[in-house]
């Protein structure tokens, strides 16, 4: 049913305000709303670099979708450090991914924008991961 309700709305949203946006963009935001209809989105992208990045990072978020997946079967275990992992999970991707084509390829990515955007999400991750465990640790302590 998740996949099925991102799928109308990214349908939605394609006709009535992303045919606007960069096709970059756009593939990014199909991307992170739904994985696998994103993935299908990728030869949009001409820049190869770009479409391995967007890509790699894609894959190690999974998306909103599958979030939304998981929230339905965990009930009231709650996500915990799913979202904050997932973050990290996104942004070692991406970084990975961007110092391989450094290494690898003659030509990679040139826009270095991505590492300061990389940085604040894992920054912004790690603040939850921080929040979660004193959370954690002072219920802990209330239950002793």
């Amino acid at each position: 049913g998740w996949v099925i309700l991102f799928r109308v709305l990214l349908t939605f949203m394609d006709r009535w305000f992303l045919w606007y946006i960069p096709e970059e963009l756009r593939t990014a935001i199909h991307i992170f709303l739904e994985l696998a209809n994103g993935c299908a989105e990728l030869n949009r992208i001409t820049n190869e670099g770009l479409r391995m990045m967007l890509f790699s990072a894609g894959l190690g978020f999974g998306g909103i979708c599958v979030l939304m997946q998981t929230v339905s079967v965990t009930g009231s275990l709650g996500l915990g450090m799913y979202l904050p992992g997932k973050l990290i999970q996104c942004v070692l991707s991406l970084l990975l991914t961007w110092l391989w084509q450094r290494m690898t390829f003659s030509d990679p990515v040139k826009n270095v924008v991505i590492i300061p955007l990389a940085a604040v999400i894992l920054a912004v991750a790690m603040v939850f991961l921080y929040k979660s465990e004193k959370k954690g640790r002072n219920s802990a302590l209330l239950r002793v």
